[in-house]
């Protein structure tokens, strides 16, 4: 499994792009994650806290985005 440029289409699609990605040999970029964020929240910091390599950019820019969610609502 090679990494590639892909695009997410729903909420469990992203999900099995994501963990592909995480299988895939080189880099892979999801787009439209805004999936994955209306049904996991904060996802990206919890693959990061078990060893995955990820981060979240920036679409238009391309640079790394350090608080792209906002803090938990009590």
């Amino acid at each position: 499994l090679s990494g590639a440029q892909v695009m997410a289409t729903d909420l469990r699609a992203s999900a099995c792009l994501l963990l592909a990605a995480l299988a895939a040999r080189g880099e892979t970029v999801v787009d439209r994650v805004y999936h994955l964020d209306r049904g996991y929240y904060r996802i990206d910091e919890k693959l990061r806290g078990i060893g995955a390599d990820i981060e979240r950019l920036d679409q238009g820019t391309g640079r790394r985005v350090t608080d792209a969610l906002p803090a938990a609502e009590a």
